[in-house]
């Protein structure tokens, strides 16, 4: 029989765990919903500008008019262009206070960033207006780089990378590179310094081969950085030759790094297109120029700069693209069909009556008070169920089901208890007071010689009390049971008892406490082959002497202690 194996089980296409948050300086957190927040019917594309000295060679003016928001690293972007999206990877000292406290940039940050100080400012970066936290995570390989499941951003110790993620995981599915050089120059008066000594320059490779060529040559590092450097970014920053040709070493890596995750890329659905000239990822992505793109982006979207708005607000009808054929709105193949919205009038016949709130009872009819100056009474409420009074009203909620009625009374005690209801002293009394119940006492009984407005029914008054000696009805089933068939209607809320369970007694810590005494003995039972004991009274302990004082009287039953 050949074996079967389980089916993987692919992961949801939404992480259950939110990616980015919203920190505050006590500690808490707030989940921010963004992912695929910015994702659409088709492959939605956004800018990610990098600080390469090649962006001031690009018409930014043209990228920041554009209908794409735009990403920035670190410094790019600086006095060119303001960014949509602003993420970073180092300290948070070397970047500006106008990026953290404008409200229309969306800032993502490590969390461990976020108790860092606004420069200039006494406000913690957690306390800056849009701004969000993620966690990283260091251990991502090239295969798994991109995924709607994962619920942290990949740690490539690199800012590029890292908003490659951010952007994949904000529903962006297109991305222009501009300024994104991946590569640091050394200056011509650099080059030409090192073929003095017989260093040649090989524009495919790295700086920091050149720089030990140059080293073994005899040209030291403070040689060369005593020559005006290579532009190394597009604002105004300049490292020695040392720390640039290790920045170069770094970028070279995360070129190599996107290389290598490329079938990732294309099985996430992310397409990195690059429009930086010379840059290190036109080997590997494809290039394309700035002003074609532009006019790609026109075309998919639109120019707000030229867009007409002559007859739009008279405009009643839809749309659509010109030169198409028929549309119409299907529901999926096994969806039932859909329901027709209903009109007002519809909706107010068939909405559900609302429920009254608290304990209100149904209005009843008014009766006549003739029975009660004559004794005698209505047919119809001679002998009336107890189930007949809810604490709620006749009609069933639909949040609450109705409950099974409860069985009728018996007819001697459903008799006992009319007499009660309508001021009548019971005739007969029960057997045994209970103290553990709730009595209830009739009101004083209704003058016929008094003010008419007074005839109407008055409150029963209800006194919860443990007292024997005291008044008490026929005993009912239950303590809810003797309210309901006592009163004769719905108490209010304020006349509340701490109801029992039904169907369950009386505690027993209600009833009065016995002294040891007074307890009664357990019966002994014949069969048993245990001898009788004698439980009608307790032995005492024997008195302890007291030691403390000398000459103390013992006895034969005081138990001596040896000192």
């Amino acid at each position: 029989m050949p074996s079967v194996f389980p089916l993987p089980i692919s992961p949801s296409p939404h992480p259950s765990i939110p990616v980015f948050h919203r920190l505050h300086p006590d500690g808490t957190s707030t989940p921010a919903p963004l992912h695929d927040a910015f994702a659409g019917p088709t492959p939605t594309a956004c800018w990610l500008i990098g600080g390469g000295p090649s962006l001031a060679g690009l018409p930014t003016d043209a990228i920041a008019r554009s209908p794409l928001p735009k990403m920035s690293i670190n410094l790019a972007g600086t006095r060119l262009l303001r960014p949509t999206f602003w993420t970073s990877y180092d300290p948070s000292a070397r970047f500006h206070r106008s990026v953290y406290l404008d409200p229309s940039i969306l800032k993502f940050v490590h969390r461990r960033r976020s108790m860092d100080l606004i420069p200039e400012t006494t406000f913690k970066v957690c306390e800056a207006p849009a701004t969000f936290f993620f966690d990283r995570d260091p251990q991502r390989g090239f295969a798994d780089f991109l995924g709607s499941s994962h619920t942290t951003i990949v740690d490539w110790a690199d800012s590029f990378v890292q908003a490659i993620d951010l952007l994949y995981h904000l529903g962006f599915r297109t991305l222009y590179l501009a300024g994104c050089e991946l590569r640091i120059h050394h200056s011509p008066a650099q080059l030409a310094s090192a073929r003095l000594k017989g260093v040649e320059h090989n524009p495919h490779g790295r700086l920091d081969e050149w720089l030990n060529a140059c080293r073994k040559a005899g040209l030291t590092d403070s040689d060369l950085d005593l020559l005006d450097p290579a532009p190394q970014y597009h604002f105004d920053e300049s490292k020695p030759i040392a720390a640039a040709a290790s920045t170069d070493l770094h970028y070279f890596r995360i070129a190599q790094y996107l290389r290598l995750s490329r079938r990732a890329l294309t099985l996430a659905g992310l397409q990195l297109i690059s429009v930086t000239p010379d840059s290190r990822l036109n080997d590997y992505f494809p290039f394309a120029p700035v002003e074609s793109v532009l006019a790609q982006i026109t075309e998919t979207i639109g120019n707000p700069a030229t867009e007409p708005t002559r007859g739009l607000y008279r405009q009643t009808t839809p749309r659509p693209a010109p030169h198409l054929g028929p549309m119409r709105d299907y529901r999926p193949h096994n969806w039932p069909p859909r329901k027709p919205i209903p009109t007002a009038a519809q909706a107010a016949s068939t909405a559900p009556h609302p429920v009254p709130k608290g304990n209100v009872d149904p209005p009843r009819k008014r009766q006549s008070t003739a029975h009660r100056t004559s004794g005698t009474r209505p047919a119809d409420r001679m002998r009336r169920p107890a189930t007949h009074h809810r604490t709620r009203s006749h009609r069933t909620s639909p949040q609450r089901p109705r409950l099974p009625p409860r069985r009728p009374p018996h007819p001697r005690r459903a008799t006992a208890v009319t007499h009660v209801r309508h001021g009548h002293h019971p005739s007969t009394r029960p057997r045994r007071p209970d103290p553990g119940l709730h009595h209830i006492h009739p009101p004083a009984r209704i003058s016929p010689l008094a003010n008419p407005r007074h005839r109407r029914r008055q409150p029963r008054q209800i006194r919860a009390t443990t007292d024997s000696t005291a008044p008490s009805p026929i005993r009912p089933r239950s303590t809810r049971g003797a309210i309901h068939q006592a009163c004769g209607f719905a108490m209010p809320s304020q006349w509340r008892l701490p109801f029992l369970p039904h169907h369950r007694p009386p505690s027993t810590s209600s009833r009065p406490h016995r002294s040891v005494e007074h307890r009664r003995p357990p019966r002994h039972n014949p069969h048993s082959r245990l001898p009788q004991q004698r439980h009608d009274r307790l032995r005492p302990f024997p008195p302890i002497p007291d030691l403390a004082t000398p000459g103390a009287a013992s006895t034969p039953d005081t138990p001596r202690l040896r000192l």
